[in-house]
């Protein structure tokens, strides 16, 4: 199959740059605009006698050449841009995220694409081994895979079972007493043996004590539409700096995302693909004990945050409160973006953007680059850089499975199909807990919606002892719609303050 995707480059390159489908904006542009009329492919070799090796020798050179010829256009084209700016330097290269609004291939050849086609070819042959990369990268924590002087940490596999046409099942009494204890990681195995279908878990927890014990304050990690725990990496790193050792970090990989198994995908409307995750979500917290609602803290990004919004609906009074990340679905933009019809169509047709990855096969990591590059290039770590790009591509190569939500939750351009806040039914006013409304400063995601929930939800009263809940709305600087990794630092003031306020509120109250 491989071989058939590169004879079809080598004869047909401007059939699959320049006319293919759009690729959701999951590549970022650069800073500085390109004339899409003005891009040529490259001239690649025939494809007669074809070797893998020449190939990827050919290709490189090729690359190498467009680069230069790149940079040299760049250069005549800002001649009055302050010499001691480099094309080249940090800020060029970082990227904030923009909505998906559609960028053709054509333009896509305007990215750099740092890795090398060896380099794609190699990662391509690893493609199957995510728990090693997850292990890898999670391996740049001093807790893991051996504990430091204040933590542990375990990855752990908990089963979720669903039916023959993919619902999930509810767990019986005896599945929750089989997880009553935790278990070590040599259990684990053969525990989740007969397992098919499981959510994949990070979890840190305070040396010589249990990940679920219930006088932790225990802080829950929900990344959003194609992320998975490895992107909170960072964030991990700042939570072990607290070096707070009343709490108990979770991240979770959605169900059909990230580590966690893959099943079919076969929700046909909203509220069935609602069910998939919440469901899932609310049997994961049945098995891992977590029952005391008044010590929960949950930090949901984007997709994230829609869904926990919709569990908190179905199963309210869970958990203590919710920090809602730049959260998607919540309300429709002032001014709707301009969608090339094309792009539209495929979007409705729920063709998912990382299909392009895998139908490169061995190229596949070469095109994730062209994001990997720019998301992470604010990092100082190579070795950090790098291993999130692996990861980042095994992820996004894995078997398509909970990325086709996203046509039945947003249309194209990220526009709410049903959004929590509208004007014929709120149904964000149903939240049960305290909120805080999370964005960048130059987030895609509209802050509107943050703060008319922050009017909706503000002194509401919840239940019959006449708890009243609050809502606020906080703005990072310097950041975009992935602001925890845009500002990682002060995104960390925050999360550490909110987790001071949750221990206080428990005090008062005598938890």
């Amino acid at each position: 199959m491989s071989l058939v995707i590169l004879n079809t480059i080598l004869s047909k390159p401007n059939v699959i740059f320049h006319n293919s489908f759009s690729f959701y904006n999951i590549f970022a542009k650069k800073n500085y605009s390109t004339d899409s009329s003005e891009s040529t492919s490259p001239k690649l070799p025939s494809s007669n006698n074809f070797n893998l090796k020449d190939f990827s020798k050919q290709i490189d050179n090729l690359i190498k050449d467009y680069r230069l010829n790149k940079k040299t256009e760049i250069k005549n084209q800002n001649q009055n841009i302050d010499p001691t700016i480099s094309i080249n330097s940090k800020q060029s290269q970082y990227k904030l995220s923009t909505a998906p609004s559609g960028v053709p291939l054509s333009k896509l050849l305007s990215n750099t694409f740092p890795l090398s086609f060896k380099e794609s070819f190699e990662d391509f042959k690893i493609r199957n081994e995510a728990y090693k990369v997850q292990d890898d990268l999670l391996s740049l924590l001093d807790c893991y895979p051996h504990a430091n002087e204040l933590f542990e940490s375990k990855i752990l596999k908990i089963p979720i079972n669903l039916d023959k046409n993919n619902n999930v099942i509810k767990i019986s009494e005896n599945d929750e007493q089989f997880f009553n204890n935790d278990f070590s990681e040599d259990e684990k195995f053969h525990r989740n043996i007969t397992y098919q279908n499981y959510i994949n878990e990070f979890v840190i927890y305070p040396k010589g004590k249990q990940s679920n014990d219930p006088n932790l304050n225990h802080l829950i990690f929900l990344h959003g539409y194609g992320g998975g725990i490895g992107f909170f990496l960072k964030n991990f790193q700042s939570f072990l700096s607290f070096e707070n050792s009343n709490w108990c970090l979770h991240a979770i990989d959605l169900l059909g995302y990230g580590v966690s198994s893959r099943p079919e995908f076969r929700c046909s409307n909203l509220s069935n693909s609602e069910d998939f995750f919440v469901d899932s979500l609310e049997n994961w917290r049945k098995l891992r004990k977590l029952n005391n609602s008044e010590n929960i803290l949950i930090c949901a990004h984007s997709l994230g945050g829609y869904l926990i919004s919709v569990f908190n609906m179905k199963y309210p009074n869970k958990f203590r409160k919710i920090l809602m990340v730049s959260p998607a679905g919540i309300i429709k933009p002032s001014k709707l973006p301009d969608i090339p019809k094309y792009y539209d169509m495929l979007w409705n047709q729920n063709y998912s953007p990382f299909s392009l990855v895998r139908y490169f096969g061995p190229l596949g990591s070469y095109l994730v680059s062209g994001w990997s590059s720019r998301r992470f290039d604010n990092l100082d770590n190579e070795e950090e850089k790098n291993l999130l790009h692996k990861y980042a591509y095994i992820i996004f190569n894995s078997k398509g499975s909970g990325e086709y939500i996203l046509n039945h939750v947003l249309s194209a351009g990220g526009v709410p199909r049903c959004p929590l806040i509208d004007f014929k039914e709120n149904r964000i006013k149903y939240l049960t807990c305290d909120t805080t409304w999370i964005y960048g400063e130059n987030d895609w995601m509209d802050v509107r919606g943050g703060f008319e929930a922050m009017k909706l939800l503000n002194n509401k009263v919840v239940n019959e002892s006449g708890r009243t809940i609050t809502a606020n709305v906080k703005i990072v600087k310097n950041a975009g719609h992935h602001l925890y990794l845009d500002n990682t630092h002060e995104f960390a003031e925050i999360l550490r303050d909110e987790m001071i306020e949750l221990e206080n509120y428990s005090t008062i109250n005598n938890r």
